[in-house]
């Protein structure tokens, strides 16, 4: 008997043990740290980005009902110093590189010493395709050939505005209503505070303005 007590003792004992064993924590799992914060689809790398440098304009609503325009910042202006005004005829007010993709922004300017002068270049997405042709002279040679074109889907605009009547100043742009020209240049001769809108798709822009140093 003394045998089949401690035998069923034994067993309790071994029981208890292995269902402690089966509650015990697993350690936690390391979650690995990449450097640079992206997720492994993207690599962590983010595009490049770019800002008006130096900053005289105000950023303000695009231009769709009355209400918008309402709503905008006043503008601002910052007298450049002396350091910047000498011996330049006109002042870089907003010079910046991005690119649009069905992208719309605005901002406000008060120009109070015209011209005001727009440059813009325009650098569309284009589209490659191949087509393999027969030559119908001499030895009839197949070859393939490449045809590069505009994206159909590409356009661009600059929009310049009254701030305080929403009437159209000046206007131009990239394809669709405007020419193919990729460089272009526009005028504003009288002083006032403008919207100026800029928008498009599937292209990149170097946009610089100007106006006359005060």
């Amino acid at each position: 008997m003394k045998r089949v007590y401690g035998a069923i003792f034994m067993a309790a004992v071994l029981t208890l043990a292995l269902a402690s064993a089966g509650c015990a924590e697993l350690p936690p799992e390391e979650t690995p740290f990449w450097s640079g914060g992206g997720s492994s689809g993207d690599g962590g790398q983010e595009g490049p980005s770019a800002s008006p440098t130096p900053t005289y304009v105000t950023p303000a609503t695009p231009y769709p009902t009355e209400r918008a325009i309402a709503e905008v910042a006043q503008p601002t202006y910052r007298t450049p110093p002396e350091s910047e005004r000498l011996n330049n005829e006109y002042l870089e007010i907003y010079n910046k590189t991005a690119r649009y993709d069905y992208t719309k922004e605005a901002f406000v300017y008060n120009l109070t010493a015209p011209p005001l002068l727009v440059a813009f270049t325009v650098d569309p997405d284009t589209i490659t395709r191949t087509k393999t042709v027969t030559s119908q002279y001499g030895s009839q040679k197949t070859q393939t050939v490449k045809f590069t074109n505009i994206d159909s889907n590409v356009w661009f605009e600059i929009t310049i505005r009254d701030q305080g009547t929403g009437a159209v100043v000046a206007q131009d742009g990239f394809a669709r209503l405007y020419s193919s020209e990729t460089q272009k240049e526009m005028v504003v001769r009288t002083a006032g505070v403008y919207l100026v809108e800029i928008t498009g798709n599937k292209v990149h822009v170097d946009l610089l303005m100007r106006a006359k140093s005060l």
